[in-house]
């Protein structure tokens, strides 16, 4: 799905591609984009493990996803 743009107009040379960013990533690891926040919540509760780095990448708080994360998680 696709992330959430916000409310700030951009240039093509002041924003990011997602999709190239996400393809570039995942010839590393693992990597996707999200307009939810529930979306990504869960599929790190389900796979991550001990050790494991999460990165999140947002243009806010994206509905306060840290803590919902770290509440998952424990």
């Amino acid at each position: 799905s696709r992330p959430f743009q916000g409310t700030s107009k951009l240039s093509d040379d002041e924003s990011l591609d997602v999709e190239e960013m996400i393809a570039k990533i995942s010839s590393h690891s693992p990597a996707s984009s999200f307009s939810e926040v529930e979306e990504p919540i869960k599929i790190i509760k389900d796979r991550a493990q001990p050790g494991d780095t999460v990165r999140i990448m947002s243009n806010g708080g994206f509905q306060g996803i840290y803590k919902k994360i770290l509440m998952a998680l424990s």
